[in-house]
Order: C-alpha cells, then structure tokens, then sequence
C-alpha cells in the first residue's frame, strides 16, 4: 500500500484550518478500510491503475494545526509520502513498512 499526501491552497482566511489530501494506492478492501478509520476524512475521489491493478482513492481531511496532522501521520501504520508544491516528495514517518 502507497500512501501520498499534500497541502491544499486556503480557501477562507476566516478559518483556520490546514486540508490535506490524502492518495491512498490499495489492493485489499480490508487495508483501506483500516486507513479510513484512522484518517476519518471524506472521500473525493476514486480510481483504477490497470498496470500495477490496484485501486486509488482519494480523501480529504482538515486539521486545526500543523501539530494535528504530524501526531496523525505518527499513528498511521504505512508510509507516508508528502508531495510539496515544487513537487519535490519526502517520507514523513520513515520507519514503517
């Protein structure tokens, strides 16, 4: 299972909130619905990757803080790939399978 994320632009300054969107690449029904419960976002979007045959879906979450997103990405059982703007990609907790 691949997981990548990235921060998505601010709609209202009135809010402050941080959205991230999590593409999540699976194979099995039960490994995705492990991810959602820990992610509790909603999903936007779904999809298919005939070369490698596993689904995508995408789903987005808002966090109130920096810190909220980090302590949810230490707590996630995969690793996380983070997609900067520059499209430059880093692994967020390196020490998971």
């Amino acid at each position: 299972m691949e997981i990548s994320v990235w921060k998505n632009d601010k709609v209202s300054d009135s809010i402050e909130t941080l959205t991230y969107t999590f593409q999540i690449h699976w194979k099995k029904k039960m490994e995705l619905n492990r991810i959602l419960s820990q992610i509790k976002g909603s999903e936007s979007g779904s999809g298919w990757n005939p070369t490698k045959k596993e689904n995508i879906s995408i789903i987005k979450r808002e966090f109130s803080s920096e810190k909220e997103f980090k302590e949810l990405i230490k707590k996630l059982d995969y690793r996380v790939e983070l997609i900067t703007k520059t499209g430059k990609r880093r692994i967020l907790n390196a020490r998971k399978k």
